[in-house]
């Protein structure tokens, strides 16, 4: 009986086919991290939907709104995230990090709107939405384009209503900047 040997594959055929199976990775990784960011682009286009609104529908109490807008926010990402970590059987050490980042990036902002003169809660609120426009784009250039495509646009629109529709820029930016979260979502889960 004799033993067929397999077929011989040359180096760039062996490369070729290693490309293939690592672009194969990649683009599992990328879906995989859309899947997971996806209930959260969900859950702050709400937070963003009624911070705004209610900032248009309460101008006195903006301050208010927004506090409790942003601890909704944040225990509800809090749950989110350690649900993901506990499916996981992740150790629990990210939450740290992204714990801390979010204090080193929230006294940034503390120490910023400190250093500029805000003259308007307008003013805030389209730093705000720049920030987050910033911070998508910025994860979008290492973690995959439709990350990109929502900071972009986020940027372009919160940029839109603040010169073309002051007046009406809360509502703008709860509806379109809510929006623009709340689609993301369900592109980001659609993979």
């Amino acid at each position: 009986m004799t033993t067929k040997l397999p077929p011989s594959i040359d180096a760039y055929e062996a490369r070729s086919a290693l490309k293939i199976v690592q672009d194969s990775a990649q683009r599992g990784t990328t879906l995989y991290r859309y899947h997971q960011a996806s209930p959260f682009f969900s859950l702050w286009a709400l937070v963003w939907f009624l911070g705004f609104c209610l900032s248009d529908v309460f101008p006195g109490r903006v301050g208010t709104v927004w506090l409790c807008a942003d601890l909704l926010g944040m225990a509800g990402s809090v749950v989110l995230a350690r649900s993901k970590l506990t499916h996981k059987g992740t150790d629990h050490s990210m939450l740290w990090r992204l714990g801390g980042m979010a204090a080193v990036l929230g006294i940034l902002v503390f120490c910023t709107l400190l250093i500029f003169e805000v003259r308007s809660g307008r003013q805030v609120a389209g730093f705000f939405g720049l920030l987050v426009a910033s911070g998508y784009t910025i994860i979008g250039c290492w973690s995959g384009l439709r990350w990109l495509v929502a900071g972009v646009t986020m940027g372009v629109l919160t940029l839109s209503g603040y010169f073309l529709l002051p007046a009406y820029f809360n509502l703008w930016m709860g509806c379109v900047g809510g929006g623009v979260l709340a689609l993301t979502g369900v592109w980001m889960r659609r993979v």
